[in-house]
């Protein structure tokens, strides 16, 4: 069985790819916006989730959820901290 692939970029740069169970670090950031992709297998049915929690060093976390009914995902998420 395959996981769903996740790739994050930052400033346009891929920063991350790894499959769901992976554990994902930043450096501390205030500012900066991801680009979360995600590709689901070939005959992948119903609603499906990603949730993201991002949390530098000694900032308070933010999470977001992105829901989709389809294979394939793009969606754009700002983060900031003041």
């Amino acid at each position: 069985k395959q996981g769903v692939q996740i790739f994050l970029y930052c400033r346009g740069k891929l920063i991350v790819s790894c499959l769901s169970e992976n554990i994902l670090w930043f450096h501390r950031l205030l500012m900066f916006q991801l680009t979360l992709t995600a590709n689901w297998p070939q005959g992948s049915e119903g609603e499906k989730a990603i949730s993201l929690d991002v949390e530098p060093d000694g900032r308070d976390a933010q999470s977001r959820t992105v829901w989709t009914d389809t294979t394939e995902l793009t969606e754009y998420l700002d983060y900031q901290w003041k």
